[in-house]
């Protein structure tokens, strides 16, 4: 027979982020916000619609490359509850409560998407 066992992991994002109560300090700032952002944006994601939310400046080589790099820095945290392909990237974990018990959301996690992430949080709070 065979044994399986399943692993809960939970991820903060409200108060800092953090692992399973252990602070996580990735690569890069840009590295920490694509681990938020994976994390409260199930599912997959096409790589180069990653590369132009996170990395608009920087051209489609050079932003592929900073990709590659920051996902090898989340691996590092995550294992391989980041998957992925040549076009696609999803980050498997069990569903990241938003909305619990902070006045704080997303601290130090910059980009567009975290601003509007925390614009529809305070409305919903509102």
């Amino acid at each position: 027979s065979t044994m399986v066992t399943v692993v809960m992991v939970e991820l903060r994002v409200l108060d800092g982020l953090s692992i399973d109560g252990r602070p996580v300090r990735l690569r890069t700032r840009r590295a920490e916000s694509l681990l938020a952002f994976l994390a409260l944006h199930p599912g997959e994601h096409p790589r180069d619609e990653i590369v132009a939310r996170f990395w608009p400046d920087d051209g489609q080589e050079a932003g592929r490359q900073k990709l590659r790099l920051a996902l090898m820095s989340i691996r590092g945290e995550v294992g391989d509850r980041l998957t992925g392909d040549r076009r696609t990237v999803r980050l498997d974990l069990e569903p990241v409560d938003a909305e619990r018990g902070t006045d704080r959301p997303l601290p130090g996690i910059e980009g567009e998407w975290a601003v509007e992430w925390r614009r529809a949080w305070a409305e919903r709070r509102a």
